[in-house]
């Protein structure tokens, strides 16, 4: 169940981040997604992709088999029925070049990470335009 300030735990969480370098295991998009969902709800999930030990080649060979869109829904998020509804704490999911990306919905914006920028936002209405994309929801 999430935090009364769930919200306010959110935003905090992102300005942390934002602006750090990507690193596997750590500012990839499936950490930050973890990470928010912990802020959010009062979990670990993050300890779990720590354990990883991950690295480039891992990354992919987890992409190839759908493990984070796996680890979303053993987390408890529930798939949101029409990707256009996505609000604020929702993770946005979606099979992008062969690599299963994550971003959190953080208002009109989603944090996100690459390698080439790190841990940024991006536009939420740019990611909801691209196929396939799927929404998960935190249990209130």
């Amino acid at each position: 169940m999430r935090f009364v300030d769930w919200d306010i735990r959110l935003i905090e969480f992102a300005a942390a981040v934002k602006g750090m370098p990507f690193e596997w295991g750590n500012t990839n998009c499936a950490a930050l997604a973890a990470g928010a969902v912990d802020a959010m709800l009062g979990t670990d999930h993050f300890a779990a992709q720590r354990a990883l030990d991950l690295s480039e080649e891992r990354a992919r060979e987890m992409s190839n088999a759908c493990e984070t869109r796996k680890a979303l829904l053993d987390a408890g998020l529930m798939p949101v029925e029409n990707p256009r509804l996505a609000q604020r704490g929702d993770i946005i999911y979606a099979v992008f070049d062969g690599w299963e990306c994550v971003h959190v919905v953080v208002g009109k914006y989603a944090l996100s990470s690459t390698m080439e920028r790190g841990v940024c936002f991006v536009r939420l209405s740019g990611l909801l335009a691209m196929d396939g994309v799927e929404v998960f929801r935190c249990p209130q």
